[in-house]
């Protein structure tokens, strides 16, 4: 924004808005003007308020002898920074521009088979990557992205199916952890996710509970780990191995 007049900064342009995060976000405002005043014990004046998009606001002298200092634009909206002036000649400091941003979106389909969920979370000087897998009935290929060296895995089976009639609770999966391990010579890994097992039914047509799935990840150069799946539960009378 530029100075309407004297006393008074002009409020900085909106930015652009964008919803290609998920959400609608203003991005790009311009910072707010300063504000001007001609008499050396003058002070107060209207700032140029910041453009939504994060703009940064603008500043002026408080008294004859203040230094003013505008708003910085927010990092990672690109707003401009805000403009500032001072009567006699004194010094003042604009704000820094805010560093942009770079989004990048793409589609991947919402069903079928091997669609891992994503996530991720920082931890000081890393930025951790979670891929997890949960469907059952496939083999699923991890690919490593470029740069990554080693990897940390949770493995988990499928639990066991309960009893029938009076029957005992099915077994829980097997659960084996992989600490940080180098995968420098590994291009991609083969996950398998053990189902679930089917609970026991005792009225016609009647069935015994199954065992829970086993589930694993492996891949050359890798030791495969296997984690096995929950025995079912018993029906009366019966004992779960």
């Amino acid at each position: 924004g530029s100075r309407v007049g004297t006393g008074v900064g002009g409020a900085g342009g909106a930015g652009a808005t964008s919803t290609i995060t998920g959400a609608s976000v203003v991005y790009g405002g311009g910072g707010g003007g300063a504000v001007l005043r001609t008499s050396a014990g003058d002070g107060g004046g209207t700032q140029g308020l910041g453009g939504i998009g994060g703009g940064g606001a603008g500043a002026g002298p408080a008294s004859s002898s203040d230094t003013p200092r505008a708003g910085s634009g927010v990092d990672g909206l690109g707003g401009g920074g805000g403009g500032a002036a001072a009567p006699n000649n004194r010094n003042s400091f604009g704000g820094d521009g805010g560093d942009g941003v770079v989004i990048v979106r793409y589609a991947t389909p919402t069903s079928g088979s091997c669609m891992p969920e994503t996530s991720s979370f920082d931890s000081g000087v890393y930025r951790y990557n979670i891929v997890e897998y949960s469907t059952t009935g496939s083999t699923c290929t991890w690919t490593k992205p470029a740069g990554v060296t080693a990897i940390e895995a949770l493995v988990v089976g499928g639990g066991g199916g309960g009893g029938e009639d009076g029957g005992q609770g099915g077994q829980g999966g097997e659960v084996r952890s992989l600490s940080s391990t180098s995968i420098s010579g590994v291009t991609s890994l083969s996950i398998t996710v053990g189902a679930g097992g089917r609970g026991g039914k005792w009225q016609s047509p009647s069935h015994t509970s199954d065992d829970g799935g086993t589930s694993s990840v492996s891949g050359t150069g890798l030791t495969t780990i296997t984690a096995a799946g929950g025995n079912g539960g018993g029906a009366f009378g019966q004992t779960s191995t």
